[in-house]
């Protein structure tokens, strides 16, 4: 059986040499969770974000990786806020939105991802409001201050 080559990049990790302080095996199982995720449940990328058992340097790995992936991959951004919006009695929306606001704030600080990058996710869901709402989780993750993600991502628009 013969793989694509988009499937092949698809699985294929950011980094050939893992950076100091990450477990490779733990990114990519996080990874793999995360692109399961079902849109109708509390965001898996946000989990991820909050696990104890992921360094801070997985995490920051995972944001990164998800960041220069492909459209499903910056999806994941969004916290399943579509469908969760309307139904979310537990009001965990607004907690998933700050801790993945806060993780590309830091991911933006750290130069891991560009301006282009936060442009690449506002633009994936194709429904026009796609920078308001990334400008919303960016919000929630205190990315407005001086040269932050909110500023980055207002300029590149």
């Amino acid at each position: 059986m013969q793989i694509s080559a988009y499937a092949a990049a698809r699985n294929y990790p950011l980094h050939n040499i893992a950076p100091q302080g990450v477990d490779q095996n733990k990114v990519d199982m996080a990874l793999r969770n995360i692109r399961a995720d079902i849109p109708l449940n509390e965001s898996q990328l946000a989990n991820a974000l909050r696990n104890p058992n992921l360094s801070q340097e997985e995490k920051d790995l995972i944001v990164e990786t998800l960041a220069k992936g492909d459209a499903a991959d910056l999806l994941r951004f969004y916290a399943n806020d579509a469908s969760r919006h309307a139904n979310d009695p537990d009001r965990t929306l607004g907690e998933d939105q700050r801790v993945i606001g806060e993780a590309l704030q830091r991911a933006y600080e750290n130069g891991q991802i560009s301006a282009d990058d936060l442009l690449r996710i506002s633009d994936v869901n194709q429904a026009g409001n796609g920078a308001q709402r990334l400008l919303d989780t960016l919000v929630a993750g205190r990315g407005n201050g001086v040269n932050g993600s909110v500023e980055a991502l207002s300029d590149a628009l």
